[in-house]
């Protein structure tokens, strides 16, 4: 599947929950862009899950709501360039495959144009956990 989304950067998080979290939580997301997905497909591959696990399990709405992760909690060396894309309406794909762990589910992404940002400031084209779409966790 292909979409276009706006870039956010960590200290305009769409949730307003996350803005009045201690001072704490807003230092672990503070080296955070992502790319702003909508909130219907978050909520849309969260039901698909609930229905796929006859309703006994359930994932909530993480704190950036539906997103694709181009950097998570990484400063980058050359800071220049942080805010650049700010707003930025980025083209990325996604797979229709649910991928997950103890905690979080996940879609497969996929955007060049993420990973060359990654590059300008500095960081490893690559992240640690590849680019991802982020639907929903257990928490």
């Amino acid at each position: 599947m292909s979409a276009s989304d706006a870039i956010i950067y960590s200290s305009v998080q769409r949730n307003r929950q996350a803005q009045i979290q201690s001072n704490q939580q807003r230092k672990i997301t503070k080296w955070w862009l992502v790319i702003d997905v909508p909130s219907e497909i978050g909520r849309y591959y969260r039901e698909l899950y609930r229905m796929a696990h006859y309703g006994v399990h359930t994932i909530q709405r993480p704190t950036w709501d539906a997103h694709i992760s181009i950097i998570a909690d990484e400063r980058p060396p050359d800071e220049t360039h942080w805010r650049k894309y700010e707003g930025k309406v980025i083209e990325y794909e996604y797979l229709h495959r649910a991928d997950s762990n103890d905690l979080y589910v996940w879609l497969p992404a996929f955007c060049e144009e993420a990973l060359d940002i990654r590059e300008e400031l500095g960081l490893k084209r690559h992240p640690y956990h590849s680019l991802h779409l982020t639907v929903g966790n257990r928490k």
